[in-house]
């Protein structure tokens, strides 16, 4: 693996650790009304799942909340933007430009930027559901 191949790998898994323990601590913090509900397993067993839901993005929403035409429906509508910007930030790798420092850099940026707005999907359609 190259070394542009590495960062991106990194850039990818910090991203994608940070969004989903965000998303495992937001579900901690409501855990509460869990418990009152006696289903408290049942719940944080689909916290989890949410949790690790977040690579799917926008779609994590749907993922919480399957039951719920308006979470899924939500999750539909912000797919085709998420999806269209990281489909630009990898397509963006692939151009054939003579390469620099610079152009690794924007790459990085643009790859970094990318995959922020897939996972930043993610969290508008959990705050959504959790309306």
């Amino acid at each position: 693996m190259t070394v542009q191949g590495r960062r991106r790998l990194r850039v990818f898994l910090i991203e994608f650790g940070f969004f989903a323990l965000a998303t495992a601590w937001f579900l901690y913090t409501i855990r509460e009304s869990w418990d009152s509900s006696g289903k408290g397993w049942t719940q944080f067993a689909a916290g989890a799942r949410t949790s690790f839901g977040v690579i799917a993005g926008p779609m994590a929403g749907a993922i919480a909340r399957p039951d719920s035409s308006c979470c899924v429906a939500n999750s539909w509508a912000l797919l085709p933007t998420c999806a269209a910007i990281l489909g630009a930030a990898i397509a963006f790798q692939f151009l054939p430009v003579r390469r620099s420092r610079v152009v690794d850099a924007i790459r990085l940026v643009v790859w970094t930027l990318g995959w922020l707005v897939w996972f930043g999907g993610a969290i508008v359609s959990l705050l959504h559901a959790m309306e």
